[in-house]
């Protein structure tokens, strides 16, 4: 999934992130990618929904929804260490 949506979000207008976790014990994923605005959101939407569906085939990975939401809270530490 890096290899295919991860540059291909860096080069979209209005794109600020992405954070992917894992149940490591179902195999269970979930991306979230942040927008700066909704418009940018929306002109992604099409391509972003292509793109997640290829990579969820090329990793096995079954696609079970993709849905838009708020971000009402944001606490992060980047300079905290990040363990797989």
């Amino acid at each position: 999934m890096q290899d295919d949506l991860l540059p291909w979000a860096r080069e979209s207008d209005g794109y600020c992130g992405a954070l992917g976790v894992v149940n490591r014990e179902t195999g269970e994923a979930f991306l979230l990618t942040l927008w700066a605005d909704e418009a940018s959101r929306a002109k992604s939407a099409e391509a972003a929904e292509r793109l997640s569906s290829i990579a969820a085939l090329a990793s096995g990975a079954k696609l079970e929804a993709v849905e838009n939401l708020d971000v009402s809270i944001v606490d992060l530490f980047p300079t905290a260490p990040v363990t797989h």
